[in-house]
Order: structure tokens, then C-alpha cells, then sequence
């Protein structure tokens, strides 16, 4: 029996190849750690199945799946989101259903992976729909790979004419203990449930506490790209206030800076859900923001606009330790708003992400490892990692002959968490970096933010640890932190997600025919432009993202930015954007007339991420209004291979009054690394678009 025992990642030996019936397995590549792990148990059985590692070297491999699929006696279907885009699963489903009609004796089984409303998974597909209606399915993503999960699959009356021999049967290998809680099967109504979510390709689970119901997410389940403003941070203040006399006299006490403060705050919100179908908020922002606060806890369209939000899943509220969104925060805080922020959450089911729903001991783990750890570790590391010290002191243009004061601050603040965790691991935080290094020693509180300037790199400090601090949050939540294009730690931004994902290292060739194959006809279509923003209120903001234009815009940038997912540069992509954008702009124009419109020429801005540093090429069909900006090149780093970014953004990024505009907003192209160093990319750069411009020029001028 030992001698005869298959080998576990044998993947080839699992798929059965002879004349005999046989199980055919069904799923999208995207899920096959998941499926394989299944396939295990199954095999190890005795059930005889197939599936698409079991193509031979040489074999046709459509003529193969389709003789497997004819000869089989059953179909097992593993379904998650996403299912509907994989042409060929579709494909095999059809054949199936098919073959149901044809062979009474024929069974199709569906695994659910993932929690996913199927209706509107197969809109697309009305015979799929109204076939999966009928059908009971096996639950896997409620419940886990549980002992009564694994008896429901593996029981022997889903598969007669397939199992090998019922005397061998889980002789190979014995089942391991697994978790006992459970149930295994879902109908077609357990997961229909009607509601309102925008990011209809997951299922939310409805809660119900204390007479007051929520959805609750599991980390995932949100839209790839939810954005999390860092700017809602309490501590958070552009770079530009650093040098602003007030600042340094005041703080966060001086009224101007705060109104400007409030003001950037609010656009950049405005921008998240003008640009995104869901923007991520932390609770506590919800108590200590002025923007949130003047939305919810005063009565008026702006509060019946922020419930619809709300009860839509545009705003998901992120919970560290609370279990539902009523409860009362643990910190201090305002009882008035938070009798108000009550009333918000009885009005409408509120969308609510945690790390753990079950587990309160892992929920708190999983929180102190994903956001006090790992701040904790840039304290303790930085004053040793180069490479990282080199990226900080790019970013705030450290000068070469001070970035070794600047490495023994660091080494100072390490020994400030050293010492100061002797009696309690976590006791460092950030306020500790505040008050030990970047305040007055005058009993101002911190959210007061009255730096020493008398501190040696207290701007790049403050600067450093607020943004590392802030970007552990969507990151822990796998969510897209939204920073401005003036963030001079951007680079740190696609360094942190180097290791999150595979990257295509790009030939500077691919770059330069894709710069000179490049048209922009689609420029004579103008784009309305609103001259003052900022009257935009959050009711009217509503109105927009109701638009049926605005949901085709949104579709046509999600497009996109799965292209840029895929490491392909494709400059095609913006015309469709463009076209989609104008329509929906012209839209906004007829609903928000107090915005006052403008209809100036149309202009296209593309943005080129080197590194820290960047290259902006605005595109017109007036030569005049044609512009090349490009940062010092002095600060452009060596190394040998880095990060490129392209982005592109409707309209004149360069233009001072296109600034704050919150209908603009970049949509990215390309995300990968770059093989030559950034200098010499740079230098290149700047000459192809030079002569590219050229060329457009010649080619306007023989149109006229």
C-alpha cells in the first residue's frame, strides 16, 4: 500500500486519462491553489476525475477538454468571482447543461469559493442563470474546509460510476482533524439575498445587533482599487504647510491653515468618489474629522446624501475592535456626533470591514501585526537598511553631505522604542515619536501639531512616520491608498507593493513605439471644465455618481486598470476613457449648473513615474499650450533597476487653476519595473517625447 501511495503535488498523476468514467472538473485558473487543495482529498478517495493538467504535451487541448467533458459522468464546477470573464469555463458549463438535457443520468455539482450574488455574476448568460436556479450547491466559502464540508463532497452517492474501488476508499491517506462547525450546502436563494452594494461582484453577509442591522466584508471583498484617502488622517498636512510661517508658529491652530486644510481634505474625498466605486474610511475618522462631522451631524441634503453612501457600500467603514458600527469608541469623543453617527446607522444598513468577524483574539492579532508592528519595525530598522534610507532621503531631497545626521536620528529613535519597550512590547507609537521628537516641549497637545523646529530633520520626519503610519491600514485591508501627485514618497508607495506582486521588468523599446504609435485625434472632443469646484456639495456630488454616464466612465477606467495590472502599456486604452469621461462631464454640466462650466481645449496630460521623480508630458492640439516638465535631474537616482509608473489625466495637470479640480483624476497605465537606471530613462524620455511633439506638430499642421 505504501509502495502504491501517488505523490501529493504529482499534479498530472491526479487527472485520470483512461476509458473509464470519470469526474470532469471545472474552474478558473485564478482559483487553483484553492481547487487543487480539493482535488487532493478527492483523489486520495479513490474518485476517478479529470481536469485540465492532465493535457499531455502535444495534445489539441480544446479537442482533449472536449473529449473529457463527453466522456464524463459528471461536472464539478468551482465558481468564485470573476467565473464569467473565463470564456472557456462558460464554455464547459454550456456543454454541460447540455449534456444534462441529453443524458438524464448526468449531474452537475457547484462549489461555491467565494460569496457572489449569481445573478449578477451570469447576467450575460440567461440559459447558465436559470439552470444554477434549479441546482443546490456545496459551500465552501462560508464555512471553510470543515470535516462536514469534505463527507458532503466526497459522498460516495454524488459519484457511482466514479469512484475507483469502495473497498480502497480513504486507504491512501486518512483525513485530517479538521474544524467540525458548520453546515455544507447553499441553495440559489442563500445566496441572492437583495442589496444595495455598488461592488455587486461579492455577496455581503447581513448582521443584525442590538435591533440595528449591517453588512460586514471580509478583507478582498471589496473592489480591487477602494481607495483610503491618507488625507483623512488627523495628523496628515500637505507638504507644503511645512514652510508656511503660520504653520510654524501655530500648528493646526491657525485658522487659515485649517480652513485650507478642511478644504483639500473635502476635495480629495470628493475625488475618491468621483474616481472610485468605494472609498474605504476608518471609524475613527468618522469622530475626528470636520468633513465627516459637517456631513452627518447637522440635518440636510449633505446628511441624506452621506446615508446613501452609506447604505450602498460607496463608504465602507473599517472597525478595529468594535463588532458592529454602533458601539461606542473606546477613546474620547463627542456624544452629540456620536448620537448623530447612531442615527446614521439606523437609517440604512452601514458596510462594515474588520480583520476577523469570528474571532475577537485574531482580530486583534491580526491588527497589531498589520498596523502597530509593523510601524514599529520602520523604527527599529530604518537606522540599518540602506536602501531605505536612501529612498527617504531622495524623496525629501536630503542633501548628500547631511544624510548621515539623517541616519543617526533614526538610530536615536531606535533606541527611543528599545528603551521604551522594556515593560510593554507596543507602548511605542506614534504619539511617542511626537512628543520625544517633532513637538514643543510646551504641554500642547499633539493633535495640536506645534513642531520644534529646532530639531534637526523634524519636517522629514513628521513627514516619513505620518505616511508609513498611514499606509498600514489599506494596505493590511488590500485597498489602493489615494495620494496626491505632489507626495514625495510616492516611490515608497510601489516599493511597499513590490513584494505583493509579480512585476514585468519593461524594455525601454516597448516604452519609446509605444510613445511614437500614440494619436491623439479623440483631443478635438472637448471636455467641460469646472471653474469652481469647490462649490461642489456632497448632495450634488450623489447626483453625479447617479448618472448612467458616470457608471459607463467607471467601467471603461476599471478596464483600464486591469490592463495596467497586466504589465501591458497600451495607449488605446485612453481613448475610451476620454469619450466616456467627456459624456459624462457634459452630463455633470446639465445637473450641476452652479458649478459654473467651460469648454476649453481639450488637453491630456501624461505623467511618467521614475523612481521619486517624475516626467509630465501635456498633450493639445495647440501647439502652444503643448508642455514637457521634468523634475531636477540632479536628484534622479542610479540604480540599476526601479519602478516606472504611467499615468495619464484628462486635462492640463500643469495648469495652477486644474489643480484641486476634483473631475480630474489620473488613471494608471503602467505599473512595472525598468531595467536601465533612472537618469539614463530619463534622458531618453525626455528626447523621444521632444520628438514626438515634433511630429504631432508636423502632422497638425498638414491637417490645416
Amino acid at each position: 500500500m505504501v509502495d502504491n501511495q501517488p505523490m501529493l503535488n504529482d499534479y498530472v498523476d491526479m487527472a485520470y486519462n483512461g476509458p473509464l468514467s470519470h469526474i470532469f472538473i471545472s474552474y478558473s485558473h485564478a482559483d487553483f491553489e484553492k481547487v487543487v487543495h480539493i482535488l487532493r482529498y478527492m483523489y486520495h478517495d479513490g474518485l476517478r476525475f479529470w481536469y485540465d493538467r492532465g493535457i499531455m504535451t502535444g495534445d489539441e487541448w480544446k479537442d482533449t477538454i472536449d473529449q473529457r467533458l463527453n466522456s464524463s459522468c459528471r461536472f464539478l464546477l468551482f465558481l468564485s468571482n470573476g467565473t464569467e470573464q473565463r470564456s472557456e469555463v462558460i464554455r464547459e458549463l454550456r456543454t454541460a447543461i447540455s449534456l444534462c438535457k441529453e443524458r438524464p443520468d448526468y449531474r452537475v455539482y457547484v462549489v461555491l469559493l467565494e460569496r457572489m450574488p449569481l445573478s449578477h455574476v451570469f447576467r450575460q448568460e440567461p440559459e447558465i442563470l436559470a439552470f444554477l436556479q434549479k441546482v443546490q450547491f456545496i459551500s465552501l466559502y462560508r464555512y471553510r474546509l470543515t470535516t462536514q464540508f469534505l463527507e458532503t463532497l466526497l459522498n460516495p452517492r454524488l459519484w457511482p460510476q466514479a469512484v475507483i474501488d469502495e473497498a480502497l476508499r480513504g486507504l491512501h491517506l486518512p483525513l485530517p482533524e479538521l474544524n467540525q462547525v458548520g453546515k455544507a450546502p447553499d441553495t440559489f436563494q442563500d445566496v441572492q439575498e437583495d442589496n444595495p452594494y455598488i461592488y455587486q461582484k461579492v455577496f455581503p453577509v447581513r448582521c443584525q445587533s442590538e435591533g440595528i442591522a449591517f453588512y460586514t466584508l471580509e478583507i478582498g471583498e471589496t473592489d480591487p482599487l477602494t481607495a483610503y484617502p491618507l488625507c483623512i488622517d488627523n495628523q496628515w498636512c500637505p507638504v507644503s504647510f511645512y514652510d508656511d510661517p503660520d504653520f510654524q508658529a501655530e500648528g493646526f491652530q491657525s485658522q487659515r491653515l485649517s480652513a485650507i486644510r478642511i478644504q483639500l481634505q473635502q476635495r480629495e474625498i470628493f475625488r475618491a468618489l468621483l474616481h472610485h466605486w468605494q472609498v474605504l474610511v476608518n471609524r475613527a475618522s468618522i469622530f475626528n474629522s470636520t468633513v465627516f462631522q459637517a456631513w452627518y451631524g447637522s440635518e440636510g441634503n449633505d446628511q441624506k446624501a452621506f446615508f446613501e453612501l452609506l447604505e450602498n457600500g460607496s463608504i465602507v467603514i473599517y472597525l478595529m475592535r468594535e463588532k458592529s458600527p454602533f458601539e461606542a469608541p473606546v477613546y474620547d469623543h463627542d456624544e452629540r456626533l456620536f448620537a448623530a453617527w447612531q442615527r446614521a446607522c439606523q437609517a440604512a444598513p452601514v458596510f462594515c470591514i474588520r480583520m476577523d468577524w469570528q474571532d475577537d483574539a485574531h482580530n486583534a492579532a491580526m491588527a497589531s501585526r498589520s498596523l502597530a508592528a509593523r510601524f514599529r519595525t520602520l523604527l527599529l530598522t530604518t537606522s540599518e537598511d540602506q536602501n531605505l534610507l536612501d529612498t527617504f532621503c531622495d524623496a525629501m531631497k536630503i542633501p548628500c553631505e547631511q544624510q548621515f545626521q539623517f541616519r543617526q536620528l533614526w538610530a536615536q529613535v531606535r533606541d527611543a522604542v528599545i528603551a521604551g519597550s522594556k515593560d510593554k512590547i507596543t507602548n511605542f507609537n506614534r504619539e511617542q515619536v511626537y512628543r520625544q521628537f517633532l513637538l514643543r516641549n510646551d504641554g500642547s497637545p499633539v493633535t495640536d501639531c506645534k513642531l520644534d523646529y529646532s530639531r534637526p530633520f523634524v519636517k522629514e520626519l513628521k513627514h516619513i512616520v505620518d505616511f508609513v503610519y498611514m499606509l498600514n491600514l489599506p494596505q493590511a485591508l488590500m485597498v489602493q491608498p489615494m495620494v496626491g501627485y505632489e507626495e514625495p514618497l510616492w516611490d515608497y508607495v510601489l516599493s511597499e507593493r513590490l513584494h505583493q506582486r509579480h512585476y514585468r521588468t519593461l524594455n525601454w523599446d516597448e516604452v519609446y513605439c509605444a510613445i511614437l504609435a500614440f494619436s491623439m485625434d479623440f483631443l478635438k472632443n472637448k471636455l467641460p471644465h469646472a471653474r469652481h469646484p469647490e462649490r461642489l456639495t456632497l448632495s450634488g456630488l450623489n447626483r453625479l455618481r447617479a448618472l448612467p454616464s458616470w457608471r459607463s466612465y467607471m467601467e471603461a477606467v476599471e478596464a483600464g486598470r486591469k490592463r495596467a495590472r497586466l504589465n501591458e502599456i497600451d495607449f488605446q486604452d485612453i481613448h475610451s476613457v476620454w469619450l466616456r469621461c467627456q459624456k459624462w462631464l457634459c452630463d455633470c454640466a446639465e445637473t450641476e449648473t452652479s458649478l459654473d462650466w467651460a469648454m476649453p481645449e481639450g488637453s491630456l496630460s501624461l505623467i511618467y513615474h521614475l523612481g521619486n521623480d517624475k516626467v509630465i508630458a501635456v498633450y493639445s492640439l495647440n501647439p502652444e499650450k503643448q508642455k514637457l516638465y521634468a523634475d531636477e535631474e540632479a536628484w534622479f537616482s542610479n540604480q540599476s533597476q526601479g519602478v516606472i509608473t504611467i499615468d495619464y489625466i484628462c486635462g492640463d495637470m500643469l495648469t495652477a487653476q486644474n489643480e484641486g479640480n476634483c473631475f480630474l483624476s489620473p488613471v494608471r497605465l503602467f505599473e512595472g519595473l525598468i531595467a536601465e537606471p533612472a537618469r539614463q530613462v530619463r534622458r531618453k524620455l525626455m528626447a523621444t517625447l521632444k520628438l514626438h511633439f515634433q511630429t504631432m506638430n508636423a502632422g497638425i499642421a498638414n491637417d490645416v
